[in-house]
């Protein structure tokens, strides 16, 4: 019988952003956790786009700022780092 980890039962929520953001997601995609959470309009970040490999949602009309409050609604728990 396969043990789970306490991870398993966990969804991480990012915005989708340089750094750790996307460290997070890098992460759960390598290890096959849950993860997902919104993105601005467009997919659009410091560097350009957001890669479609990240299962974000797209906020339509949202700036940086909604899309972190849309984050942080849809979380139980917030991380800022």
């Amino acid at each position: 019988m396969e043990r789970k980890s306490a991870l398993d039962k966990l969804t991480f929520i990012s915005g989708g952003q340089t750094g750790i953001d996307r460290a997070v997601l890098d992460f759960c995609l390598s290890k096959g956790l849950r993860c997902g959470g919104w993105c601005p309009e467009g997919r659009t970040a410091e560097d350009g786009t957001i890669d479609l490999k990240y299962p974000l949602r797209e906020l339509p009309g949202a700036s940086y700022e909604e899309r972190t409050l849309a984050n942080v609604a849809d979380g139980d728990a917030t991380v800022i780092l």
